[in-house]
């Protein structure tokens, strides 16, 4: 008798996942999921530039570096090497980066967000603006406008 009771409990465990986990049917497919910022570069410094408005086309970035060196680097245009930027809307298609000079974000849809890689590029991003479709506008969404620059800045400063 207590041979069939291990079997037993082994066999109504087996029955209770594949009936719980839908037996024969096949896998759900699970929903893409948001790519992850790449992370900074070895002997480098994480940096985010977040804005977030609610009204006009064009927002202001706030710029910080992460990690345990974050205190020993200097965020600035001549330091700055910008990564990527995502936004929460499609409209958001440029920003302008330090100096004035103002370049298109060509972003692509990943996940929730829209994003465009910048590969190191040498800007510091200062503010993203909303660009309006053909007959439409730049009311911003419900929760309004979000846009985030990531980049690194190296550990020496340059």
């Amino acid at each position: 008798m207590m041979t069939r009771r291990p079997l037993l409990a082994a066999a109504l465990t087996a029955g209770l996942a594949i009936a719980g986990c839908g037996g024969d049917e096949p896998p759900k497919t699970a929903a893409p999921v948001a790519s992850k910022p790449p992370t900074a570069p070895a002997g480098t410094v994480p940096v985010a530039c977040i804005g977030k408005w609610t009204s006009g086309p064009t927002g202001t970035l706030t710029c910080s570096a992460g990690g345990p060196n974050k205190d020993r680097v200097k965020i600035g245009q001549d330091t700055f090497r910008l990564d990527r930027i995502c936004a929460n809307d499609p409209r958001i298609g440029t920003y302008t980066a330090a100096g004035g000079k103002t370049a298109p974000i060509a972003s692509k849809p990943a996940g929730p967000l829209y994003c465009a890689e910048f590969g190191a590029v040498q800007q510091l991003p200062e503010s993203c603006t909303c660009i309006p479709p053909a007959g439409g506008d730049c009311t911003p969404p419900p929760d309004g406008f979000v846009c985030l620059a990531t980049g690194h800045v190296a550990l020496g400063g340059s």
